[in-house]
């Protein structure tokens, strides 16, 4: 019977400390909203640098129709293919445990015509 009671106080007051402390976080959210726009950017600034972590540059070159990709620390031949897609496919089949990210400058996009 003790072991009961006991429970009950501590559920009590646990449930009571949950509540509570939910009651400030949305009281300081309202009050210094800030605060939660710093935390929110450190958050997304850790998944960016998680993301990259263990990947690899590219380079994205197109010519006469057709977009060739290289590992840009190396100039290793990763695929080739006339549609994007098409390239992101084939090296997602031919390195399937390798990470790749890398950019497009406005050009190269506009002429294998990507938006």
């Amino acid at each position: 019977m003790d072991l009961l009671i006991s429970l009950i106080i501590w559920l009590l007051g646990f449930w009571t400390g949950m509540r509570w402390q939910a009651i400030r976080i949305a009281q300081r959210m309202v009050e210094d909203p800030s605060r939660i726009r710093a935390a929110l950017r450190e958050i997304e600034q850790l998944q960016r640098e998680e993301d990259s972590a263990g990947s690899e540059t590219v380079r994205v070159e197109s010519v006469h129709g057709q977009i060739y990709v290289y590992v840009d620390s190396t100039d290793e031949f990763l695929a080739q293919g006339s549609t994007l897609e098409e390239v992101l496919d084939r090296i997602s089949k031919r390195f399937p445990n390798r990470k790749f990210q890398g950019l497009i400058a406005a050009e190269q996009a506009s002429k294998m015509a990507i938006k």
